[in-house]
């Protein structure tokens, strides 16, 4: 059994790594700020003239230059609102920004969320992970991980190492910038971080003032600073003092699937702002019935691989395709649905995929060159291997609109599939029998089973071909599956 080459770190070398603790550790530094307990003295306002604030507070209007001599001087400024502040909250958005593949397909995008109430009280929603504290005890959850709630006291002082105490949460809340760069989210280093200006300013600490310009209606001072993995600016605003923007120049980052060129990934908090009220709802975080409490995350790989599958009723998926006998008469074909038994004595891989994740468009391509290098290897007993797309949009996010028929389901499908240049039979999980046995919660999802339904290959996101390829010729060639 094996995970693909490039799983996350390899999930079976990071759980070595998380028995032998492998926390991402800050190097204590002295620094010129309050500490975080300072919190608890509530910060008087700042005078309008000690921030900057334009001539005029018409948006749009020209801003006057900075007040601030220097852009260290103004980002000390910044960092004692965030150290002396009472509460603190945003409504934080990430968005990568670029010129897409597909011109219909919206710009990615993921929470970058925080709130805080001093001493203890904590929100933090960044990508795919949530962590929340209701002052006395923590609870956090990872979106591909349901069943899973993380529960620890609430410590005496917030850190970036204890929000990022776990190793499976540190990676679902990363930011997906390079760890040299800057791998939290920037409210979270001012607020948390022991040397807030040592995290954010290289160690030359060269940074430049920019023109001033208005954020909608809010009047920001601009502050680039220089690095050689790619630039970033601080859009500050003269009303608070609170980080309103971060942008980052992207140099070299990977480009996601479906991006034709990456330009800048922006980090957009418009509403951010300190000493106001924050509603009780906000610390809390209600648990899942069928959640179970852990110590620690356990990826759902480490359970699944080895596991061998037992078929049992409606755990089936079924091949779908609509024909229109008359304008408006929509009947799906009647075509036999696939069990396990069917499967017995072959190798079988399923892309569990929907319409809504991109990312899904890689995994069906990677297949596809798996699919297609066998067929032309004569070597290959292709009678014994098969491929499955199982389609599963009915597990849309809140905010998607639901298709209105199974036909118009079917032909958004075959519609997207043909913009991906992707051909592949679409299968249906209808009553998510099989998906649900195979704990698909994330998308894309490939697995691997064997001849005897032993699960040899699960991997959340996209897997090489490469990596398929050669777990299909070990299986073929009587060899006995190998760890990674």
């Amino acid at each position: 059994m094996r995970l693909g080459s490039n799983s996350i770190c390899g999930v079976l070398i990071v759980s070595a790594l998380l028995l032998t603790g492998c926390p991402r550790a800050e190097q204590p530094a002295p620094s010129s700020v309050p500490p975080p307990q300072n919190r608890n003295e509530k910060s008087k306002p700042p005078k309008e003239n000690d921030v900057s604030i334009a001539e005029s507070s018409v948006p749009g209007s020209p801003l006057s230059e900075p007040k601030e001599k220097t852009p260290r001087e103004l980002l000390e400024k910044t960092v004692l609102a965030y150290r002396t502040s009472g509460t603190y909250t945003d409504h934080g958005q990430v968005r990568l920004i670029g010129k897409m593949t597909d011109p219909d397909a919206e710009p990615q995008s993921w929470p970058c969320t925080v709130a805080f109430e001093a001493p203890g009280k904590l929100r933090a929603e960044v990508h795919e992970g949530k962590l929340v504290s209701d002052g006395r005890n923590c609870y956090a959850q990872i979106r591909s991980l349901p069943e899973q709630v993380l529960e620890f006291r609430t410590p005496a002082e917030w850190t970036l190492d204890v929000v990022y105490r776990d190793f499976y949460l540190d990676e679902s809340m990363d930011l997906g910038l390079p760890e040299h760069v800057l791998r939290f989210p920037p409210q979270l280093v001012l607020l948390f971080a022991r040397d807030p200006l040592k995290t954010l300013l290289p160690e030359d600490g060269k940074a430049e003032f920019l023109a001033p310009v208005w954020m909608d209606k809010i009047p920001c001072d601009r502050v680039r600073i220089f690095h050689p993995e790619g630039n970033r600016t601080l859009w500050i605003s003269r009303k608070n003092r609170a980080l309103v923007r971060f942008d980052y120049l992207v140099e070299g980052l990977p480009v996601p699937t479906g991006v034709e060129s990456l330009r800048l990934l922006r980090i957009d908090m418009p509403d951010a702002d300190f000493d106001l009220a924050v509603a009780p709802e906000a610390f809390m975080m209600s648990r899942p019935s069928d959640a179970k409490q852990v110590a620690r995350f356990e990826p759902i790989e480490l359970k699944m691989l080895g596991q061998r599958l037992i078929s049992s009723p409606g755990m089936e998926i079924k091949p779908v395709d609509f024909k229109t006998k008359t304008p408006g008469d929509d009947v799906i074909l009647p075509t036999p649905s696939v069990t396990l038994a069917d499967l017995t004595d072959k190798i079988s891989v399923f892309c569990f995929w929907t319409t809504w994740s991109e990312t899904s468009r890689g995994a069906l391509e990677e297949l596809a060159r798996v699919r297609d290098a066998l067929a032309e290897d004569p070597a290959s007993d292709n009678a014994k291997i098969r491929f499955f797309a199982v389609n599963l949009d009915g597990h849309e996010p809140p905010e998607s609109e639901p298709p209105k028929s199974d036909a118009d389901r079917f032909a958004r499908q075959k519609r997207i599939l043909a913009r991906w240049e992707q051909t592949w039979p679409i299968y249906w999980d209808e009553n998510n029998a099989f998906s649900a046995r195979l704990a698909v919660r994330s998308f894309p999802t490939l697995v691997l089973l064997g001849p005897d339904g032993t699960v040899e290959l699960y991997y959340r996101g996209i897997v090489s071909a490469q990596t398929i390829g050669r777990v299909i010729h070990e299986i073929q060639s009587g060899g006995a599956p190998s760890k990674q």
